[in-house]
């Protein structure tokens, strides 16, 4: 990374690359003051694809993530620019960002390039982890990145302890809120660990896989290490979606009429081809499914359309309770999934598309039964 290339009398960093994709910037590592170009290159075409100005851009897959100046937005794009595929807000403009499998680290940094405020935001739970900024003092001035993010997982060099630490959240991030929310491991502890060791020179990560290296003090000895953290899949990949409803049943959309769903009752829901899910190609949906008005106690089960219903629930309720969870479920050949209400009485289902799949195979589809 950081190797310069000419383009049209300027010169272009690496700035980051997925697969095909790669991304060209002014400043490979943020602009803190103002947007700058950047540039999209298909490698397998060998042609630029997009060209657009920003603060910061990162790809994973064909997305691309950007920061605009002064603004608190990181948006997501096709890689041509060519369909909206999300947003979220930070603290502060960022001028750093980073995506891995569906996270995406951001941070912001001060006129002297310190950073000041991070986190990372998890594009299907739709919440942060805020990641913890070392001293900011006279002492502990630097410019860069102070984490580096894996998929699932992130590695911080703590220095009021001299440690060495990782931050898992492979399973996603539950709730929004700091390092007491995660599994947090020491993977390394001493006293050189108190003074600031660059990310990248003194230690990495496979930011696709489980790998952990860093050196001794001395930079004689090279620890690698696998942290234990299985690599997402292709399929587990998402990218994410502004939320829109499918499915409601009050209201008669999604399917035929107004009215809950029977005791015992089955709804086959279209889902490629509305509320941003592409018509084909999609291996895989996010959704936020609420079950309301419940007149007995049950549960629901979703599952991949044109295929055998599973034994197990996805959520569970009793009787007069509103409840609601996340569920990815592959999508059927007919570009739909279905929904089960296993209850002794009815009930009404609402359900809002989050993200999706469409990269390598399936995601393994695990209904669980919650409890409530």
């Amino acid at each position: 990374m950081g190797r310069h290339l000419p383009h049209r009398g300027r010169h272009l960093q690496t700035a980051d690359v997925s697969g095909r994709y790669l991304v060209l910037a002014q400043t490979a590592t943020g602009n803190l003051d103002s947007n700058h170009l950047v540039l999209v290159a298909d490698l397998d075409t060998q042609t630029e694809v997009f060209r657009t100005r920003a603060t910061t851009a990162a790809v994973q897959g064909d997305t691309l993530w950007t920061a605009q100046e002064g603004d608190t937005t990181v948006r997501a794009t096709s890689v041509r620019g060519e369909s909206d595929r999300g947003r979220f807000t930070t603290p502060c403009p960022a001028t750093l960002l980073e995506a891995v499998g569906r996270f995406v680290s951001w941070a912001c940094q001060d006129s002297g390039g310190t950073v000041r405020t991070s986190g990372v935001y998890d594009t299907v739970t739709r919440h942060t982890l805020s990641v913890p900024v070392h001293s900011t003092g006279w002492d502990h001035r630097y410019s860069g990145r102070e984490w580096l993010l894996g998929d699932g997982y992130l590695v911080r060099q703590d220095l009021s302890t001299g440690r060495l630490l990782l931050l898992d959240f492979h399973d996603g991030i539950k709730v929004s809120g700091g390092e007491g929310t995660m599994r947090v491991r020491t993977l390394a502890r001493g006293e050189e660990w108190k003074s600031f060791r660059r990310p990248h020179r003194s230690w990495a990560v496979d930011r696709t896989g489980s790998t952990v290296v860093w050196v001794d003090a001395d930079n004689q000895r090279i620890h690698v290490v696998d942290n234990g953290i299985a690599a997402a899949r292709a399929g587990d990949r998402f990218t994410a979606l502004s939320p829109a409803r499918l499915l409601d049943t009050r209201a008669g959309l999604g399917r035929p009429g107004a009215g809950p769903v029977g005791a015992g009752g089955e709804v086959p829901l279209q889902v490629a081809g509305r509320g941003g899910v592409p018509q084909s190609g999609v291996k895989a949906v996010v959704l936020n499914v609420t079950v309301t008005e419940p007149q007995s106690d049950g549960h629901l089960t979703v599952w991949p359309a044109a295929t055998a219903r599973p034994d197990s629930s996805n959520l569970n309720w009793t009787a007069g309770r509103t409840v609601a969870n996340l569920v990815t479920v592959p999508v059927g050949s007919t570009g739909k999934v279905d929904l089960a209400n296993l209850g002794w009485g009815s009930a009404h289902v609402v359900s809002t598309s989050s993200a999706t799949s469409a990269d390598g195979d399936s995601p393994r589809h695990r209904p669980r039964a919650y409890r409530t």
